[in-house]
């Protein structure tokens, strides 16, 4: 892991090492993008520290768009049919009671996506995974459960 972090009585661990309070020392890759707290349990059998990891912020830059390639070609093909895949999850989603009064109450002009409350309909024509997506289609819908009642807001 290149780079060392000093720990204890001088000595030297790599960064991103687990010391298992016996001595042993293992080396670990931490991912950067999360923030790391230790809660301080134990690993059953194993003398480790848990390590919980926090939803990185991420920014609010606009997801990329998909380029729709020329038509007649597989791309094209390949392209639509995910973005009618991903439109059949969001007419689902919009088709819930919790969608129906949240649009209600907050017409589509009157969303502010820096409210938190105001819930983010994710677009099929996001150029992102499939698992980034369903991330997003799962977050969507989970958000819009708390508007499931009409008097929620």
């Amino acid at each position: 892991v290149g780079t060392t972090a000093q720990k204890g009585k001088g000595r030297k661990m790599p960064l991103g090492a687990i010391n298992d309070n016996v001595g042993n020392t293992t080396a670990h890759q931490f991912n950067f993008k999360h923030k790391e707290k230790h809660s301080g349990q134990k690993v059953p059998g194993l003398n480790l520290k848990v390590v919980r990891r926090e939803r990185a912020v991420t920014d609010s830059a606009p997801l990329p768009e998909f380029e729709i390639p020329e038509k007649g070609t597989t791309a094209y093909e390949q392209v639509m049919h995910k973005m009618s895949q991903r439109e059949k999850q969001i007419s689902l989603g919009k088709q819930t009671s919790g969608y129906l009064n949240y649009s209600e109450a907050i017409p589509v002009l009157r969303r502010d996506l820096s409210i938190p409350e105001h819930v983010v309909t994710p677009r099929a024509s996001w150029n992102i995974s499939k698992r980034r997506f369903d991330n997003h289609i799962r977050q969507w819908r989970r958000d819009l459960h708390s508007w499931d009642s009409p008097d929620a807001s």
